[in-house]
């Protein structure tokens, strides 16, 4: 999981592009990489290109990661926005507090 408050990063943007080949437009992409990166237990390293395999398009709710091996759900608020990943279906039906 990974929750950010939403603010522009364009340097941290740019790098999420560069090693997921995926134009990073926002704070939700970023959200999702990061929970993605750590559901696959790589917390402790930044990814090498081609590792984090991140959708094309990103959207709000379940998705499917670029591999199919994943799902991330991503969601936000007035103050936050975050991401949650999970392997090979989608698990949860979540609901904003």
């Amino acid at each position: 999981m990974d929750i950010e408050t939403p603010k522009r990063r364009d340097a941290a943007f740019r790098w999420l592009g560069r090693v997921t080949g995926v134009p990073s437009v926002g704070i939700e992409q970023w959200t999702q990489g990061e929970a993605l990166w750590k559901a696959m237990g790589n917390a402790a390293r930044r990814p090498k290109a081609g590792e984090l395999r991140l959708s094309p398009q990103w959207h709000y709710g379940w998705q499917s990661s670029a591999d199919g091996d994943w799902y991330v759900h991503t969601a936000a608020s007035r103050d936050a926005v975050w991401s949650l990943a999970s392997q090979n279906i989608e698990p949860l039906t979540l609901h904003p507090c």
